[in-house]
Formats: structure tokens, C-alpha cells, sequence
């Protein structure tokens, strides 16, 4: 490994290389892995501290400034650690010996065109410059051997990070540099956050996020509506039972009061009917004297003699000589 002093005071801002050239079919997987879902983004905005981090791609990288352009490697991505992202624009590269230190982090994403380079050639030279770690990606060749493979430097000397299976379609290796698993997920790359085990937020995971939070959201309203409808007709059975207990109260009020005017007219028909009994029974008695003092007066009658009628018995002693 070769060991870079910088003079970080006396920087040589003046070095500006050109724009690496287009990769070709190589930089669409590139592009797939690291742009289009928005991993490089999420990968900076999770390691934050964006004034002493560098987290770029498609940039070159070399040990010093008047490295023959042969020697320059573009890192499909890079992460630098008490970095100077500054300088590392205005020279449009990574020049290690002026940042003074090498990256911390290196990823190549390969390819049918540059696979044998990233696992051999790269992996020799970033040795020597003192890359901390070198990850491969690859989803264009069968074996898991070579899909996703990591090293990390050790006395100068790469040695082979474990990757651990998770199933057919998914292994993942920790980056002790990053602090973050690096996950194959059915050909896809994921940063993985050890404290959740869950991927860190990228473009895909944000819209996929929104998308998920509007669908809880419309999920909640329509519950929200149904529960508004299920209140609105509890609501009108209560206020339709509220009025047939009311009617039911209304009429057992008339029910009793019919049942008490009933009461009173079966008591004013039973006085009556007393009064009824007391005067037939007067009446009766009435009656009943009536007809005893017609009965003395036909036997006084019957008794009485007829006056001027001399009595049988001396009308037989007269005719007697």
C-alpha cells in the first residue's frame, strides 16, 4: 500500500481534469443500480456531514496529479470520509494525494465489459492506492460467488468480507466502513440499515413510502366515511327509537288514562247499580206493606156485618110460631 502525504494548507485547485468519457452499456447498470432509484442520493443524505463526505460517482480517481491518464480509474462510486468535497469538485476528481488520504469506499457495478477488471485489475490497484474497502456488484452473471463481493484492507492486504445467504434471491455483506449492509436483493442493490434491518430511504422506497402513506390515507377515509355513515344511521335508529319510545310512552299514558276513566265509570256503575238495589228493595218493602193493608182491609170487609140485614140466626126464630 502506498502512503500519500498531503500538504492539505497548499492544495492545487488549478488541476482540473476533464469529464470522464461515457462507459457505454456499462453505465445504463450503473445508472439503474445508483441514479435511477435514487441510491447514491440516499447514500448521502444518510452519512450526512456533506461538508467533510464525499459520496460521488462517475469521477476519477488517481494518486497524483500528474498520474498518465492510463492509470486513472472511474469508480462506479465512491465514499470518503474528513474529505475536502470542495477541492474534489473544482479538480473534477478525486486526487488522493491531495485530499491526503484515499477513499474510504469503493463500489464497481459490473458488467459483461468490465467484470474481469473489477475482481482483478481494480481490486490490485485500489489495494496499492489504500482503498479501506472494495465492494462488487454484479447482476449479470449467475454465480452468488461473484454477484456480491466485498474486501476489506488489512496490513496492506485485501481480505474477503463474509456474505451472509438469506435465500435464493438475496445475500447481504457489512461495510464496517459505512456502517451499512450492502443486500443483493433479487438483483438489486440496497443499503441496509443494521439498527432496523430495513433499507435506508431512496427514491424507489420514498414514492413507494408516499404511495403507501396515501393508501393508508385513503383507507383511513374511507373508514373515516364509514364510520360517518354508520354514525349517521346509528344516529337515526336512535332518534327513530327516541320516537317510538316516546309514541310508546304517549300511549301507555293514554292506556292509563282510559284505564283510570274505565275505573271511574266501573265505580260510578256500581254506586248506581247499589243505588239501584237500595231503591228496588224500598220499593219492595213498599210493596209488601202495601199488600198487608190491602189484605186487613178485605178481611175487615169480609167480617163486618151488613148493615140493615138482621142476622140469619133471628130471622129463624120469627118465623117459628
Amino acid at each position: 500500500m502506498t502512503v500519500y502525504t498531503a500538504i492539505l494548507s497548499q492544495p492545487d485547485a488549478a488541476i482540473r481534469l476533464p469529464d470522464p468519457p461515457e462507459h457505454g452499456p456499462s453505465a445504463m447498470t450503473t445508472s439503474r443500480q445508483l441514479s435511477t432509484n435514487g441510491n447514491a442520493h440516499a447514500l448521502i443524505v444518510h452519512l450526512g456531514n456533506r461538508d467533510t463526505t464525499i459520496v460521488d460517482s462517475e469521477h476519477y480517481l488517481q494518486a497524483q496529479p500528474g498520474d498518465e491518464p492510463a492509470t486513472r480509474r472511474i469508480p462506479d462510486l465512491i465514499v470518503a470520509f474528513d474529505a475536502d468535497p470542495e477541492l474534489y469538485f473544482q479538480q473534477n476528481s478525486y486526487i488522493i494525494s491531495e485530499q491526503g488520504k484515499p477513499p474510504d469506499f469503493v463500489l464497481e457495478i459490473g458488467s459483461v465489459t468490465t467484470r474481469q477488471q473489477d475482481r482483478n485489475e481494480k481490486r490490485r490497484i485500489y489495494a496499492h492506492w489504500g482503498v479501506r474497502e472494495y465492494w462488487r456488484f454484479d447482476n449479470t452473471v449467475q454465480n452468488p460467488a461473484h454477484q456480491l463481493a466485498g474486501d476489506r484492507l488489512v496490513h496492506g492486504q485485501y481480505q474477503p468480507i463474509a456474505i451472509q445467504r438469506l435465500g435464493p434471491d438475496r445475500m447481504q455483506g457489512f461495510s464496517p466502513a459505512l456502517n451499512l449492509y450492502l443486500r443483493w436483493d433479487q438483483g438489486n442493490l440496497l443499503w441496509i440499515d443494521p439498527n432496523t434491518s430495513e433499507p435506508i430511504d431512496n427514491l424507489y422506497s420514498a414514492r413507494t413510502g408516499r404511495q403507501r402513506a396515501e393508501d393508508r390515507a385513503d383507507t383511513a377515509e374511507h373508514r373515516a366515511d364509514t364510520a360517518d355513515a354508520a354514525r349517521s344511521d346509528a344516529e337515526h335508529r336512535a332518534a327513530n327509537a327516541e320516537h317510538r319510545a316516546a309514541d310508546a310512552e304517549h300511549r301507555a299514558t293514554d292506556a292509563e288514562h282510559r284505564a283510570a276513566d274505565a275505573e271511574h265509570r266501573a265505580t260510578d256503575a256500581e254506586a248506581q247499580t247499589q243505588q239501584a238495589a237500595a231503591y228496588a228493595q224500598t220499593l219492595e218493602q213498599e210493596l209488601q206493606a202495601l199488600r198487608a193493608m190491602i189484605g186487613q182491609e178485605q178481611a175487615d170487609q169480609a167480617t163486618e156485618p151488613q148493615k140493615g140485614k138482621p142476622a140469619p140466626g133471628n130471622q129463624k126464630l120469627r118465623a117459628t110460631p
